[in-house]
Parts: C-alpha cells; sequence; structure tokens
C-alpha cells in the first residue's frame, strides 16, 4: 500500500507537525500559497489537505468541495491530527513485513 499523500496549506515554515505526519507513514507536500495547493493537488493523487489556522483564504472552499479537508485550529496537537487523518484514510503501517 503507498502512502496516502498530504497537502499541508500553511505561510508557518518550518513547521513540526511536517515532520511529525512524515514520521507516521505519510507523504506532505507543502503549499505556501493557493496556487500551490491547486497545482499540486492535480499533479498527485491527494488524499487529503491540511490546511493551517493562520490561513484565511477566500477560495479555501473550493478546495473543500473537492477534497478531504482538516481546518487545523492554533491548539491542534499532532496526535489529534494523526487521529483524525487515521479515520478518514487507509491505516498506514511504517513497519516492513
Amino acid at each position: 500500500m503507498s502512502k496516502p499523500e498530504l497537502v499541508f496549506y500553511t505561510t508557518k515554515l518550518p513547521n513540526k507537525l511536517l515532520d511529525d505526519l512524515l514520521l507516521a507513514g505519510y507523504e506532505v507536500f507543502e503549499a505556501m500559497a493557493f496556487s500551490e495547493v491547486l497545482h499540486v493537488c492535480e499533479h498527485h493523487n491527494i488524499s487529503a489537505v491540511l490546511i493551517g489556522p493562520e490561513i484565511d483564504h477566500p477560495d479555501v472552499s473550493d478546495i473543500q468541495e473537492h477534497h478531504i479537508t482538516l481546518r487545523l485550529k492554533p491548539e491542534a496537537q499532532i496526535e489529534d491530527v494523526i487521529w483524525q487523518l487515521s479515520h478518514l484514510l487507509p491505516i498506514v503501517s511504517s513497519k516492513t513485513q
């Protein structure tokens, strides 16, 4: 099974959440502009889009219409994000057989 691919739309990099998601077994693309989110979504098999709490773009609803989307709150903890993703996306196993 391939790793679920995510887009993290944020204007604050570096971000520890990215490293934690990689460790949890997700492939994560960073996007710092709305156009980057659209580009990545068009060229990859994106499972979900994570939207940072600082993002207040009027066209975000367009993304929400076409992709599973999680809007993060400022107090979001990585454990909560991974728990939500695990219930929305296929189980990812980081162990090799």
